[in-house]
């Protein structure tokens, strides 16, 4: 086949640019009596399409008859070699990729851990301050905000440590027929008290039942970030939905509100690690976007998808999936 065609057709574009750069050099060499071997790497075209990898050994010699300048040479096939260094340098370019990631998440982190942390120290000095003073007013106001503000370092520190348990295949995953409608119903119940403070009420749209395989802490946690999440960007007053609908293969959980919504150009960074997307809520409460982070860790560990649609100023609905039987 190859003696049927110009030689330009045994070999793919890059490899022939190579040559045509080598090869003029390497004929001045011979010409000026070095004969020596010379080793290239060249890609060939196959008839079905794909490519292939040779090594190949070639040097020069001259025709004794006709003193044409001619190539001899030999090539092997190295495909195996090119794949396993082709995945080495794949597996180099992620690892620089998640550690660059994990740098920079880790750099959020401490910067997040900071902020509350120099309010529970700053306001506590005031604290004692106001006590000597017998400043009622103050040391309630002073009060409330360590409280706040070491909430939030508490939910920071709860988040990370099931990332990080996560990450290090340290967490267990113990997926298990779970009635969901009940476990909606109960992880609600511990956001009632949040949401009246803010006059939000909380609805929700479920059946009568409905079944997932999956680890019940986990979609535990998703359920429960979402609606922390609703609740910080809902406007005093409005309303949160949790709906639930079903099919065959899945089971669709949405949580909606009618708050402030995303712009659409922070929506695709919502769940990167290396994104510091965290603004306050409508009554000023402070979080880090870590616990959407864990969200999709968790829901695709269940070989689900989480998604948001959002527009700003109409709210947000976070909508994930998780299969209705074993997938695993």
């Amino acid at each position: 086949e190859v003696l049927q065609h110009p030689f330009e057709w045994l070999l793919t574009p890059k490899s022939q640019k190579l040559l045509k750069r080598v090869v003029p050099i390497l004929q001045t060499s011979y010409k000026h009596g070095e004969y020596e071997t010379f080793i290239y790497e060249l890609e060939h075209p196959c008839i079905d399409g794909s490519t292939v990898w040779t090594e190949t050994t070639t040097r020069f010699i001259t025709d004794e008859e006709t003193e044409r300048l001619m190539v001899f040479g030999s090539a092997r096939n190295i495909m195996t070699r090119k794949k396993a260094e082709e995945e080495i340098t794949l597996k180099n370019e992620e690892l620089q990729k998640l550690n660059a990631q994990k740098d920079k998440f880790f750099s959020i982190i401490a910067h997040d851990l900071k902020s509350p942390f120099n309010a529970i120290v700053g306001f506590s000095e005031l604290l004692v301050e106001g006590a000597k003073a017998q400043d009622c007013d103050g040391i309630q106001k002073y009060a409330e905000i360590i409280l706040q503000s070491s909430e939030r370092a508490m939910n920071l520190l709860v988040n990370l440590m099931e990332w990080a348990r996560s990450q290090t295949g340290r967490m267990d995953f113990n997926p298990e027929n779970i009635e969901l409608t009940d476990l909606i119903t109960q992880t609600a119940l511990l956001f009632y008290d949040v949401a009246g403070q803010k006059s939000i009420k909380i609805k929700k749209i479920l059946p009568s039942n409905a079944t997932v395989y999956g680890d019940k802490a986990m979609i535990s946690t998703v359920i429960r970030n979402l609606i922390s999440n609703a609740i910080k960007f809902s406007m005093p007053g409005s309303e949160i939905t949790i709906s639930v609908c079903q099919n065959q293969e899945e089971v669709i959980i949405i949580v909606g509100d009618k708050g402030v919504g995303i712009p659409k150009d922070r929506i695709e960074k919502l769940f990167q690690i290396d994104e510091n997307y965290s603004t306050e809520g409508t009554n000023h409460e402070q979080g880090t976007g870590l616990g959407l982070v864990l969200c999709k860790e968790f829901v695709e560990k269940h070989g689900g998808q989480i998604r948001v649609k959002s527009e700003v100023g109409q709210g947000s609905d976070f909508i994930f999936s998780i299969p209705s039987r074993k997938q695993f």
